[in-house]
């Protein structure tokens, strides 16, 4: 029986990601993994080292006879890119299929919502994609991740606040780049690389703990966006009824009390500072500390209740984060429910240089790897 189009794009496919799963292979152990027969395997690796995406890195020891050759895949045969954009600065990645940083360069620049701003960050990241050497056709894309809800197709944000971007459209910014890209939330972005980097990832309510407080959910596996783009917004759930002022206009969300800025507004101190004090066992900043973790806690205990997953914190706080502050956290949580939390893990980021622009890169990658030969 003849073979079809649509069967030998699937073997095909299917030797590819067996290769890349395993980081590397010998062509028998591809034959019976994946129910090919050698000529098959044979034709298959053939073409995919003709397009850059397997090579032959050397020979395991001889069982007997020839030597099987080591098949891997060629980690840059694609590349991405991911930028993250605050307030203050640009972050530039350059990713391989891998999810290794082939460069990272940044700029400091405060973000003005004018085309002058657009035209030198675009310069900026298109300088520094050329710098790279990679052509055009080894580029997966470009996503950008910033502080800013973006629609479903990641073409506009639909809400920023925080950088009083709203209405930014990726079109514009393709312009100034002179190469398309996608817009996503930053707090998605810094998920998804924890998703992409931990297989394993149970589901999981991410908890980006930088200057403001960004959600973001991995459910099955894939980044959870809910029905219009918007996914979870856990910073703008009430905390304090009555509270303090948010950016969104409301009073009492969790962004004001759950951020670094909600930190710093409690201690008067910069983070540095503050958390130096802190393990010298200062009485005032040990006080301060733990009226954060009840803030902190209470809204991890709402997501829990919530939602049946895991937690990971990760942002600007992470690093300063130790493991009797999680278990701090999940005393105070126990203390405020009836159910048991005992297999539910709280911990820390595993990503933890440039999460939200690697984070956007591999987004670009997932995207490349669930739709290799279809």
């Amino acid at each position: 029986m003849a073979v079809t189009p649509e069967i030998r794009k699937l073997n095909k496919r299917n030797t590819y990601l067996y290769i890349y799963k395993h980081k590397e292979c010998s062509k028998q152990e591809l034959a019976s993994s994946v129910g090919q027969s050698l000529p098959t395997v044979n034709q298959n690796v053939n073409e995919l080292q003709d397009e850059g995406f397997v090579r032959i890195a050397g020979l395991y020891e001889s069982t007997g006879g020839r030597k099987p050759m080591v098949l891997q895949c060629t980690p840059d045969a694609r590349v991405a890119a991911g930028v993250q954009i605050l307030s203050g600065q640009v972050t530039a990645v350059l990713l391989d299929l891998y999810g290794t940083v082939l460069s990272c360069e940044i700029l400091r620049e405060p973000y003005k919502n004018e085309d002058a701003y657009f035209q030198k960050i675009g310069k900026f990241i298109a300088d520094f994609i050329n710098a790279g050497g990679y052509s055009d056709d080894k580029l997966l894309g470009i996503t950008l991740a910033t502080q800013g809800v973006a629609d479903y197709a990641h073409k506009k944000l639909v809400y920023g606040r925080i950088l009083d971007n709203k209405g930014l459209s990726a079109d514009r910014l393709s312009a100034c780049i002179g190469r398309p890209c996608i817009l996503m939330h930053d707090s998605e972005t810094a998920a998804f690389a924890e998703s992409f980097h931990r297989p394993d990832l149970r589901d999981s309510s991410y908890i980006f703990l930088n200057d403001y407080l960004g959600s973001a959910s991995i459910i099955n596996g894939s980044l959870y966006r809910g029905n219009h783009g918007r996914g979870q917004l856990l910073e703008h759930v009430k905390l304090v009824q009555g509270g303090r002022k948010c950016y969104c206009g409301q009073y009492g969300c969790a962004e004001s009390y759950c951020g670094a800025y909600g930190l710093h507004k409690m201690s008067g101190l910069p983070t540095d500072a503050f958390f130096r004090l802190l393990r010298t066992r200062d009485e005032r900043t040990l006080k301060i500390w733990d009226e954060y973790l009840d803030y902190l806690a209470l809204l991890l205990h709402n997501v829990l209740m919530t939602m049946d997953v895991d937690i990971i914190l990760g942002g600007l706080l992470r690093k300063y984060m130790l493991p009797e502050d999680l278990q701090i956290i999940t005393e105070k949580i126990r203390s405020q429910t009836d159910f048991d939390i005992s297999d539910r893990t709280i911990t820390l980021e595993y990503i933890t240089d440039y999460p939200a622009a690697r984070g956007a890169a591999l987004y670009l990658v997932q995207h490349f790897l669930d739709n290799f030969e279809i």
